[in-house]
Protein backbone atom coordinates (compact mmCIF):
# COMPACT_ATOMS: atom_id res chain seq x y z
CA UNK A 1 0.00 0.00 0.00
CA UNK A 2 1.36 3.29 -0.95
CA UNK A 3 0.95 6.94 1.12
CA UNK A 4 -2.19 7.52 -0.92
CA UNK A 5 -3.32 4.29 -0.62
CA UNK A 6 -3.35 2.95 -3.41
CA UNK A 7 -2.41 -1.25 -3.47
CA UNK A 8 0.82 -2.15 -4.76
CA UNK A 9 1.77 -5.28 -4.19
CA UNK A 10 -1.21 -8.10 -2.96
CA UNK A 11 -0.07 -11.81 -2.72
CA UNK A 12 -2.66 -14.90 -4.70
CA UNK A 13 -3.73 -15.50 -1.13
CA UNK A 14 -5.24 -11.89 0.05
CA UNK A 15 -6.30 -11.55 -3.73
CA UNK A 16 -8.13 -14.69 -3.35
CA UNK A 17 -9.49 -13.78 -0.25
CA UNK A 18 -11.47 -11.04 -1.58
CA UNK A 19 -12.40 -12.66 -4.58
CA UNK A 20 -10.34 -11.37 -7.45
CA UNK A 21 -7.86 -13.12 -9.24
CA UNK A 22 -4.10 -13.60 -9.07
CA UNK A 23 -2.53 -9.81 -9.37
CA UNK A 24 -6.46 -8.28 -9.25
CA UNK A 25 -5.92 -5.89 -6.11
CA UNK A 26 -2.39 -3.94 -7.28
CA UNK A 27 -3.37 -0.77 -8.30
CA UNK A 28 -7.31 -0.42 -6.69
CA UNK A 29 -8.05 2.34 -3.61
CA UNK A 30 -7.79 0.63 -0.32
CA UNK A 31 -11.24 2.43 -0.40
CA UNK A 32 -12.63 -0.20 -2.96
CA UNK A 33 -11.83 -3.43 -0.68
CA UNK A 34 -14.22 -1.81 1.93
CA UNK A 35 -17.56 -0.95 2.75
CA UNK A 36 -18.56 2.90 2.88
CA UNK A 37 -19.31 2.36 6.51
CA UNK A 38 -16.34 1.13 7.65
CA UNK A 39 -14.15 3.24 5.79
CA UNK A 40 -13.94 5.86 8.62
CA UNK A 41 -12.55 3.90 11.04
CA UNK A 42 -10.07 2.63 8.01
CA UNK A 43 -8.64 5.86 7.66
CA UNK A 44 -7.64 5.93 11.36
CA UNK A 45 -5.92 3.06 11.25
CA UNK A 46 -4.19 4.34 8.20
CA UNK A 47 -3.41 7.78 10.68
CA UNK A 48 -1.98 5.27 13.36
CA UNK A 49 0.36 3.97 9.86
CA UNK A 50 1.04 7.24 9.48
CA UNK A 51 2.46 7.73 12.78
CA UNK A 52 4.66 4.73 12.93
CA UNK A 53 2.13 2.52 14.86
CA UNK A 54 2.08 -1.48 14.20
CA UNK A 55 -1.22 -2.48 15.07
CA UNK A 56 -2.54 -6.12 15.39
CA UNK A 57 -6.57 -6.00 15.03
CA UNK A 58 -9.70 -7.34 13.41
CA UNK A 59 -11.75 -5.81 10.28
CA UNK A 60 -14.37 -6.29 8.16
CA UNK A 61 -13.21 -6.04 4.03
CA UNK A 62 -15.76 -5.96 0.55
CA UNK A 63 -15.42 -8.86 -1.30
CA UNK A 64 -15.48 -8.39 -4.99
CA UNK A 65 -18.87 -9.61 -5.04
CA UNK A 66 -20.07 -7.20 -2.34
CA UNK A 67 -19.95 -9.69 0.29
CA UNK A 68 -18.32 -9.13 3.66
CA UNK A 69 -15.01 -11.23 4.12
CA UNK A 70 -13.72 -10.63 7.81
CA UNK A 71 -9.98 -10.98 8.39
CA UNK A 72 -6.99 -10.23 11.49
CA UNK A 73 -4.73 -7.76 10.79
CA UNK A 74 -1.26 -6.94 11.29
CA UNK A 75 -0.24 -3.77 9.62
CA UNK A 76 2.70 -1.97 9.71
CA UNK A 77 4.13 1.41 8.25
CA UNK A 78 6.71 1.41 6.20
CA UNK A 79 9.06 4.34 5.56
CA UNK A 80 11.02 5.89 2.91
CA UNK A 81 15.13 6.59 2.57
CA UNK A 82 14.25 10.29 4.53
CA UNK A 83 12.42 8.65 7.57
CA UNK A 84 9.15 9.72 6.00
CA UNK A 85 5.47 7.30 5.55
CA UNK A 86 5.51 5.57 2.51
CA UNK A 87 3.20 3.17 2.92
CA UNK A 88 1.65 0.20 4.83
CA UNK A 89 2.58 -3.43 5.16
CA UNK A 90 -0.12 -6.04 5.95
CA UNK A 91 -0.47 -9.51 6.56
CA UNK A 92 -4.28 -11.66 6.55
CA UNK A 93 -6.02 -14.04 8.41
CA UNK A 94 -9.39 -14.74 6.86
CA UNK A 95 -10.85 -14.43 10.38
CA UNK A 96 -14.53 -14.96 8.49
CA UNK A 97 -15.83 -18.43 9.74
CA UNK A 98 -14.93 -17.71 12.99
CA UNK A 99 -17.36 -14.65 13.08
CA UNK A 100 -19.95 -16.01 12.02
CA UNK A 101 -19.83 -18.56 14.33
CA UNK A 102 -19.58 -15.89 17.01
CA UNK A 103 -22.38 -14.01 15.77
CA UNK A 104 -24.52 -17.73 15.59
CA UNK A 105 -23.82 -18.32 18.96
CA UNK A 106 -25.03 -14.61 19.84
CA UNK A 107 -28.36 -15.39 18.33
CA UNK A 108 -28.71 -18.73 19.86
CA UNK A 109 -27.79 -17.36 23.46
CA UNK A 110 -30.30 -14.61 22.49
CA UNK A 111 -33.28 -17.49 21.67
CA UNK A 112 -32.20 -19.40 24.24
CA UNK A 113 -32.62 -16.24 27.23
CA UNK A 114 -35.62 -14.78 25.50
CA UNK A 115 -37.22 -18.77 25.37
CA UNK A 116 -36.48 -19.27 28.97
CA UNK A 117 -37.41 -15.54 30.55
CA UNK A 118 -40.63 -16.13 28.58
CA UNK A 119 -41.78 -19.64 30.80
CA UNK A 120 -43.44 -18.25 33.71
CA UNK A 121 -42.07 -21.66 35.93
CA UNK A 122 -38.60 -21.21 36.89
CA UNK A 123 -35.49 -22.29 34.71
CA UNK A 124 -32.52 -23.11 36.10
CA UNK A 125 -29.29 -23.72 34.60
CA UNK A 126 -26.85 -25.88 36.53
CA UNK A 127 -23.44 -27.39 36.69
CA UNK A 128 -23.32 -31.20 37.11
CA UNK A 129 -22.81 -30.17 40.99
CA UNK A 130 -25.98 -28.42 41.63
CA UNK A 131 -24.79 -24.87 41.51
CA UNK A 132 -27.25 -22.24 39.94
CA UNK A 133 -25.50 -20.93 36.26
CA UNK A 134 -28.31 -19.30 35.13
CA UNK A 135 -31.93 -18.58 36.58
CA UNK A 136 -34.80 -16.66 34.66
CA UNK A 137 -36.48 -15.76 37.95
CA UNK A 138 -36.09 -14.39 41.33
CA UNK A 139 -38.17 -13.48 44.20
CA UNK A 140 -38.56 -11.84 47.49
CA UNK A 141 -38.23 -15.17 49.41
CA UNK A 142 -35.49 -16.25 47.51
CA UNK A 143 -31.76 -14.86 47.42
CA UNK A 144 -30.46 -14.25 44.05
CA UNK A 145 -29.53 -18.25 42.87
CA UNK A 146 -27.00 -17.27 40.45
CA UNK A 147 -23.77 -18.75 41.92
CA UNK A 148 -25.48 -20.74 44.75
CA UNK A 149 -25.79 -24.13 45.37
CA UNK A 150 -28.95 -26.27 45.99
CA UNK A 151 -28.45 -26.51 49.88
CA UNK A 152 -27.99 -22.57 50.24
CA UNK A 153 -30.99 -22.37 48.40
CA UNK A 154 -33.47 -25.06 49.53
CA UNK A 155 -34.53 -26.82 53.10
CA UNK A 156 -31.85 -30.14 53.23
CA UNK A 157 -34.20 -32.54 52.16
CA UNK A 158 -35.20 -30.42 48.98
CA UNK A 159 -32.20 -30.17 47.73
CA UNK A 160 -30.91 -33.56 48.35
CA UNK A 161 -33.94 -34.50 46.28
CA UNK A 162 -32.94 -32.19 43.85
CA UNK A 163 -29.25 -33.17 43.69
CA UNK A 164 -30.21 -36.89 43.14
CA UNK A 165 -32.55 -36.08 40.23
CA UNK A 166 -29.46 -33.56 38.82
CA UNK A 167 -26.95 -36.35 39.54
CA UNK A 168 -29.27 -39.13 37.56
CA UNK A 169 -29.78 -36.65 34.91
CA UNK A 170 -26.23 -36.52 34.17
CA UNK A 171 -25.40 -39.87 34.42
CA UNK A 172 -28.12 -41.03 32.18
CA UNK A 173 -28.54 -38.13 30.07
CA UNK A 174 -32.67 -38.81 30.54
CA UNK A 175 -34.89 -36.56 33.11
Amino acid sequence: LDKRLVITLANDKFCSMLGYGPKGLPGMHLREIFFPEDWKSTLKRMAARKRGENEFYESRFKRRDGSECWLQVSGSPMRDDQGRFAGAFAMFTDITARKKAESELTKSRQLYQALAEGIPDFVFLLDPKGRVLYSNRKTPQMPEPVGRTQHELFPKKTARKHLSVIRKVVRTGEP
